[in-house]
């Protein structure tokens, strides 16, 4: 049978904008689960994959299948149309299937026009899983450079992967169903700049990200206002924000600005506060600098002072160690710092009593 990623038949896992009965999984692990019997799986998908004549293929968009949990393939997705072979067996057998984006909405879009099975078994949405964690954030959410090493490679999406990365690592320790609203280079008030920068860049801000389905793709298609987010469909017991190493690029360590940055931050709390206001927030920093992290606990202690909100804490993350730890592409976390991001946070959730 041949079906789309209709939520009569899927569970939809992140925000994805489905239009024209193609859903649109562009953030990081956005994708579709479901349960399937038959022998044979294809799925017919989009890309707006084009090279970049000054990068050749770094920037590929990746998706990747799980079965039963299990990542069982990785593959590139870079013809406007094609169909991918996503499950074969010899055996009849009843199997959970998850379809989900690996590389980031920042780096090509992709969307699910069908699915085509052997099978006349309609398939069956998973059940969701009782805990929910949201993940605000930029590379390091996303995983960026974590298969990549540091001063030998450069970035690109074949080293991109968020399945390894802390966050989606500590859904999988907590048993947790997870939304990312998360894109390299971005910040709350200056996304990352060089060092000759003589003002912020504001043109693409998280705060922009946040209340919308999916930003990236309403600004390539011209949409106007584009689509708002409906809170409803997934309600967090914690939201974890992990910001602020591209904002450092552009406060470097001047009051005036780590001033302003602390305001912006509150201000973002607000925003995200007045969409969940049951949530636990943790606001974590660390991991490639810390330098900053007293501008994230102040934004904390503004933003409490102003509200009475007593649900919202921080977490500062061990700073990697190359010596250590590794140190991925670009200076970006290894798997051995993402680890152990996921088991310092989980421990902090559970401190909660998130989990």
């Amino acid at each position: 049978m041949i079906f789309n990623a209709d939520e009569k038949y899927v569970t939809v896992h992140g925000r994805t904008l489905f239009i024209d009965n193609v859903r649109y999984i562009n953030y990081s692990l956005s994708g579709t689960a479901f349960k399937f019997r038959g022998k044979s799986l294809k799925a017919k998908l989009t890309s707006d994959y084009k090279p970049n004549p000054d990068c050749g293929d770094i920037f590929l968009p990746f998706c990747a299948v799980l079965v039963n949990g299990e990542m069982t393939k990785r593959f590139e997705v870079s013809a406007p149309e094609g169909v991918y072979d996503l499950y074969e067996s010899d055996s009849d057998d009843e199997v959970e299937i998850e379809l989900v984006k690996m590389s980031e909405a920042a780096f090509g879009k992709v969307g699910i026009v069908e699915f085509i099975s052997d099978s006349d078994i309609p398939p069956v949405p998973v059940e969701k899983k009782k805990l929910k964690l949201e993940f605000v954030g930029d590379s390091l959410t996303c995983g960026y450079g974590i298969e990549g090493k540091n001063g030998v490679d450069v970035f690109n999406t074949r080293q991109e992967n968020p399945y390894k990365a802390y966050a989606a690592q500590t859904a999988r320790k907590l048993n947790a169903d997870f939304d990312l609203i998360s894109w390299s280079g971005i910040g709350i008030l200056s996304s990352w700049v060089d060092d000759k920068a003589v003002e912020p860049l504001t043109n693409w801000l998280s705060p922009v990200l946040y209340p919308c389905t999916d930003a990236g793709y309403s600004n390539d298609l011209h949409q106007e206002p584009f689509e708002q987010w409906d809170f409803s469909r997934f309600v967090p017991d914690a939201i974890i924000i992990n910001l602020g190493t591209n904002d450092e690029s552009w406060t470097k360590g001047i009051p005036e600005r780590e001033e302003e940055f602390s305001r912006k931050y509150a201000d973002y709390l607000k925003l995200i506060r007045s969409k969940n206001p049951e949530a636990v927030i943790v606001c974590a920093y660390g991991a490639m600098l810390d330098t900053i992290f007293h501008t994230v606990e102040k934004a904390v202690e503004l933003f409490k002072a102003e509200t009475g909100d007593d649900k919202v804490f921080t977490l500062h993350f061990t700073v990697q160690n190359e010596e250590r730890d590794g140190i991925g592409a670009d200076f970006h976390p290894s798997q051995n710092t993402h680890d152990r991001m996921a088991s310092e946070l989980a421990a902090k959730l559970a401190e909660l009593g998130v989990c």
